[in-house]
């Protein structure tokens, strides 16, 4: 069961849309772009790129509020149906002012990536009650373990186990167990 607080995306589906922006940090080699095309068509999506994605402002893909109107434009976007990120790195506590999180709200999404974005991740789970996703980003590895786990999660809405892989993984270790608020 779901709180009612909480707005569950729709679960992705072969064919939908996915948005490809760059909140944060720019991309170097512009092969990355090209291979997170292929591993997203791979899984039967089609591919929309963000303007920023291939471009370089200092450190970032763009200005503050560019790299916001981009995320924006995407979740506005009634063909766009789940929003994923390049790359991580810093910057995305930067755009935070520019944000309209009741319309982000009002068109929800998959949304998903990880590094500097967990802040935006956050700040649209605190504000708004959707359920985003820490998951890989463009220049992530996306191994046999991550396509399932994408495959499982944002396709089939299965609830993620995460267990060790044996003979890759270290073992988990439980230091002290309890619970914690």
């Amino acid at each position: 069961d779901v709180p009612n607080d909480l707005i569950l995306p729709k679960r992705l589906k072969h064919g939908d849309t996915i948005g490809v922006c760059a909140p944060a940090g720019c991309i170097k080699d512009a092969s990355e772009i090209d291979d997170f095309i292929l591993v997203l068509k791979s899984l039967g999506f089609k591919v929309k790129i963000g303007d920023n994605v291939p471009n370089q402002y200092g450190y970032f893909s763009a200005d503050d509020e560019s790299r916001a109107k981009e995320f924006m434009d995407f979740v506005i976007d009634p063909n766009v149906h789940g929003i994923f990120t390049i790359r991580g790195g810093w910057g995305c506590a930067r755009i935070l002012d520019y944000l309209d999180f009741e319309a982000i709200k009002d068109n929800p999404k998959v949304i998903m990536g990880f590094s500097d974005f967990t802040t935006l991740l956050n700040a649209i789970s605190s504000k708004t009650g959707l359920v985003t996703f820490h998951g890989p980003g463009g220049n992530s590895s996306w191994n046999e373990y991550t396509v399932g786990y994408i495959k499982n999660l944002i396709y089939k809405g299965e609830v993620v186990k995460y267990n060790n892989v044996p003979g890759i993984d270290s073992e988990i270790v439980t230091y002290s167990s309890g619970k914690a608020t």
